[in-house]
């Protein structure tokens, strides 16, 4: 069975979100900030977490519209990162 993927504008458009960087950059999986990689969608909700997303290799990660973001990475910017991620997840993952 082939992998799911979604396009960053897929996934804006499936969780309200909007996109800061490439909109046609594809991603295939979900994890956390630490352990992600470049195909991985990652989520901040804390901002105690700032610097691990900040060292972080994902591919997109979703954040609040009060995130400081970093010149050249991929964001999704949702009202809530938690709940965006979540869907993400479903959608690749789910049935």
């Amino acid at each position: 069975m082939d992998k799911k993927f979604f396009t960053l504008a897929d996934l804006a458009k499936l969780t309200s979100s909007k996109v800061v960087g490439d909109a046609e950059y594809k991603i295939n999986n979900v994890a956390d900030l630490e352990a992600a990689g470049n195909s991985d969608a990652s989520f901040l909700a804390n901002p105690n977490y700032d610097k691990a997303m900040r060292s972080s290799s994902a591919g997109v990660v979703f954040v609040s519209p009060s995130v400081a973001l970093i010149s050249g990475r991929n964001f999704l910017i949702a009202k809530d990162p938690s709940r965006a991620f979540q869907t993400t997840f479903e959608s690749l993952f789910g049935e």
